[in-house]
């Protein structure tokens, strides 16, 4: 069984998995048996000190200096697309990308008009409305259709993104784009997986 891979054998320029999310690393100041890391991601950048001797994930295809040289992790084939976390393990393959079809179809009503008490009840007393459904969270989320007042809540609920920009322009084209890159070669997944429907999915 290998050592597992610790801060001391990365550098600057690596990928690594932290909380389940990628981010590169754009800072590295040793400090005696410490490191002072800087890392960037979808979720911002931050600054940390760890021990040299901490475990650390690497994201696939990411260069290590472990032994004394560069080398490139390797990228697991074969087995589930997605660890017990989420992150992705490997390079997706088109078979993979069954899960972008719903499982079943939306025919279960208008997204705005509430199903029993509970949702009339958060309906009149907060005037929430419902942002997705599942009939399995593993596969996916069914999600009504954006527009201008709700894809800035949508991208941040299901893209994890939060832009600068607030123009409906913009962020439309932001959202198009990545559901596009779900569906071609190289495969980048969704956040979270999900398909836009003029209709709740059938309970």
């Amino acid at each position: 069984m290998s050592e597992p891979t610790t801060w001391r054998d990365v550098s600057k320029g690596a990928r690594v998995i932290l909380k389940g999310n990628p981010y590169e690393v754009t800072g590295y100041a040793r400090d005696g048996k410490a490191v002072k890391v800087t890392v960037k991601g979808a979720r911002g950048s931050f600054t940390t000190t760890v021990k040299r001797k901490d475990p650390v994930e690497l994201a696939p295809a990411t260069a290590t200096k472990k032994a004394g040289k560069s080398k490139t992790a390797e990228i697991p084939k074969g087995g589930p697309l997605y660890d017990e976390r989420g992150a992705q393990r490997r390079w997706a393959e088109p078979g993979d990308m069954t899960a972008t079809k719903p499982p079943k179809k939306a025919k279960g009503g208008e997204w705005d008009e509430p199903k029993g008490k509970a949702e009339r009840k958060v309906a009149e007393i907060l005037g929430a409305t419902l942002v997705g459904e599942s009939t399995d969270p593993e596969s996916g989320w069914y999600v009504p259709p954006v527009d201008p007042s709700t894809i800035a809540a949508h991208l941040f609920l299901y893209h994890d993104l939060k832009p600068a920009s607030l123009l409906w322009e913009e962020l439309d084209k932001m959202h198009a784009d990545q559901h596009a890159r779900a569906l071609v070669a190289p495969f980048t997944a969704l956040h979270v997986n999900h398909w836009h429907t003029e209709q709740r999915p059938v309970t």
